[in-house]
């Protein structure tokens, strides 16, 4: 695909399935909330388009596993235009994976569901083909004994991310243990998402129940503050009605040698400048200071 236009004329065959998807997707949002986004033209645009975008970049023939999949996107809408693709849905709630199985009846195909509290078990059945894209996947590892570490190394994933609730001697150790066995990604920057929500905060002071305006799609910053005055960023998400909030400071260990070389930053606010700041500090090792930093769980027994 050459241009946009060109892509949307080509889904433009498949409106038959949209259109069935569309139906089914506002008449089960009436029961279980699976979308803020009802009007029809926004949903063609902002949840069908959208996700079918990458479809031209996905190997003939390839496993898709979609985690944290929601109403389906972006998975099933990519299966619509690709029906070569075997899928497999990943969502913690078994309602929504009952609509999924509803739909994807209508539509006429067979995809598998998992319950992602039952990941691990469930990947075995995928792990040994070749040809696998994953979508919204993130493989956050936690166990000081590196049990799941060990759990996803059998199911031949090539690389995890620790976990920012470890500490510095919890983190020594599990690299001490793989010893170049499995890739290791280590967070050295970022406010950490403390809590999810499938609930818009900012819906009731909007007030943009029933219907929502996607007022939060500016470039507006919304914040709680708690008794204390410590601020906690607001990130809502008007797809999917998930409303993430982050930790007030933000963690900061870049100056810290733990032996891990994958480092990642993870970024919310932030200006070019300071990012570009940011990264020279991971890369030299370098300490950032200010009263906004915190070293996290790094020197905590948790």
């Amino acid at each position: 695909m050459t241009n946009i236009i060109e892509f949307e004329n080509e889904i433009k065959k498949y409106k038959d399935k949209f259109d069935i998807y569309y139906q089914n997707l506002i008449s089960y949002n009436e029961k279980v909330n699976l979308t803020a986004i009802t009007e029809k033209e926004d949903v063609y645009i902002k949840h069908f388009l959208d996700s079918a975008l990458g479809y031209n970049f996905i190997p003939k023939n390839a496993t898709v596993v979609d985690v944290g999949t929601g109403a389906g996107f972006p998975g099933l809408p990519l299966k619509i235009v690709r029906d070569d693709i075997k899928l497999t849905l990943v969502d913690s709630l078994n309602k929504r994976l009952e609509f999924l199985n509803e739909l994807t009846t209508k539509l006429g195909y067979k995809t598998n569901y998992i319950n992602s509290e039952n990941i691990q078990k469930n990947l075995k059945t995928i792990k040994n083909n070749q040809n696998l894209a994953k979508l919204n996947d993130n493989l956050n590892i936690f166990n000081k004994n590196v049990n799941t570490i060990n759990i996803y190394h059998n199911l031949g994933i090539k690389r995890v991310t620790l976990s920012p609730e470890l500490n510095l001697h919890d983190i020594e150790n599990i690299v001490s243990i793989e010893n170049g066995h499995m890739a290791l990604e280590l967070i050295v920057y970022g406010n950490m998402p403390i809590m999810k929500m499938n609930y818009c905060l900012l819906g009731v002071s909007n007030k943009c129940y029933p219907t929502c305006k996607m007022r939060c799609s500016t470039e507006n910053k919304y914040y709680l503050r708690d008794r204390l005055g410590f601020q906690f960023r607001i990130l809502p998400d008007n797809v999917q009605t998930v409303t993430t909030i982050f930790n007030s400071k933000t963690t900061c260990i870049t100056h810290i040698d733990t032996g891990i070389n994958s480092l990642r930053i993870d970024l919310l606010d932030e200006t070019i400048d300071e990012i570009n700041s940011i990264a020279e500090a991971a890369f030299k090792g370098n300490k950032l200071a200010g009263k906004q930093y915190t070293y996290g769980n790094l020197n905590r027994d948790v």
